[in-house]
This record gives structure tokens, sequence and C-alpha cells, in this order.
């Protein structure tokens, strides 16, 4: 997008900041009404929306539905597109990503960023000690 509509970077960051709050409220308002529904009711509704993980996600496979139903909801949808860097390498990696669908590599930008590990669909990355 910042690239298709020469949008300046400052632009592109306040942005992204409006998109991410506006998510974080709804996710609030979502789990705000999640969690006033009676157990049983919660926990169908819950595994509902998250049955496909152990399908698709290396991780979530022989994983307890109960499990699922408390991590599923934390679960943060995140849209990365080709070319954009998710980590560099100065950064502090403080989270777990789930690769859904694409694919994402670890790459050397100073040699153009060639990929020296692929991460393909249903593998995950980052912080891993959970």
């Amino acid at each position: 997008m910042k690239k298709d509509y020469n949008i300046s970077e400052e632009l592109y960051e306040s942005l992204m900041k409006t998109i991410k709050y506006d998510y974080s409220k709804n996710q609030k308002d979502f789990s705000d009404f999640i969690n006033e529904l009676p157990y049983l009711l919660r926990n169908d509704l819950t595994w509902k929306i998250h049955e496909y993980l152990p399908n698709n996600i290396t991780f979530f496979q022989n994983k307890d539905r109960k499990f699922i139903c408390w991590v599923g909801p934390l679960l943060k949808l995140v849209k990365c597109y080709e070319l954009e860097y998710i980590y560099k390498q100065e950064d502090q990696i403080n989270e777990i990503y789930f690769i859904q669908s694409g694919l994402a590599g670890y790459v050397i930008p100073k040699y153009d960023n060639i990929v020296y590990i692929k991460i393909e669909k249903g593998c995950q990355f980052g912080l891993s000690d959970i």
C-alpha cells in the first residue's frame, strides 16, 4: 500500500497504528461478549471459531481442545506483504507467528535478501519457548 500510493513513512506508520488500535478495540469488544456467555456455550463457540487450527498449523496438532479454546482467542491476525520485513536483526523477538497461508523466510538483506531458511504454511517462527 505504501509503495502503490506513494505514502510517506510517517503517514504509513500513523495509519498502521490506527488500524491496530481499531482492531484491538474490536477484539476487546468481542472478547467481552464471549466472556459473558455461559461456560459451555463460550467453549463451544470458541472451538467453532478456532477448530481450523489443528488442521492448518503444526503447532496446534495433537493439542487438547481446551488448550486451543484458551489460546485461540489470544491470537491476532497479522497480514504481511511480499518483501516486507517482519523482524529485523536488531529487533527483540517477543512474539510467535504462525503462517496460515503463503510463506516467509529468513533473509540476508546485504546479499539482496537471499532466503536461507523458508517458513512454509502451517509452520511458526519467532518466540517459541511457550
